[in-house]
């Protein structure tokens, strides 16, 4: 694999990072109009309430939930990023290929780890795990094709910007 290959693959990647990170609205729906104030900052005792009421046990739980919700944001910057990713993948015409590069870009942005599995991709693609990589392979080369990469066969294709 070549340098280009990676930095696309590590482009995807960041991308798939960053598209996780976006709020989801509950019915899977864009938003409608509303108003866009920031989120207030609790802090422990309004969660918790008062020292006098409830345990000690309860309000370690409380303290402990309180910890572990973690809102991840993805900046500016890397959604401008994503967006020219998108766009890449519109650049692969065969089906099957660009469906194993989206579903393998998709990364969890704690822990850094794809979220399918290549036996998933695979199985949901109807085909082996080997075969569903080799067309990642192929979406990703398609890319390399298609944007203006220097020292990458165009086979004639008008390229946009590199990186």
């Amino acid at each position: 694999m070549s340098d280009y290959h990676l930095d696309v693959e590590r482009r995807l990647t960041d991308a798939g990072k960053t598209l996780m990170m976006l709020p989801m609205p509950k019915d899977g729906l864009p938003a409608g109009n509303k108003a866009a104030w920031p989120d207030v900052l609790q802090l422990f005792w309004d969660l918790a309430g008062p020292a006098e009421e409830g345990s000690v046990q309860e309000r370690q739980d409380a303290l402990a939930q309180a910890r572990n919700y973690i809102r991840l944001r993805a900046s500016a910057a890397a959604i401008d990023r994503l967006d020219e990713v998108l766009g890449w993948l519109l650049l692969i015409d065969v089906p099957r290929h660009r469906k194993a590069v989206m579903a393998r870009m998709m990364t969890h942005p704690v822990s850094e780890l794809p979220v399918y599995k290549w036996t998933r991709i695979a199985y949901s693609l109807g085909t082996n795990r080997r075969t569903a990589k080799r067309w990642r392979d192929k979406g990703i080369q398609t890319i390399l094709e298609r944007v203006a990469w220097p020292g990458v066969k165009n086979n004639g294709h008008k390229g946009t910007d590199a990186l």
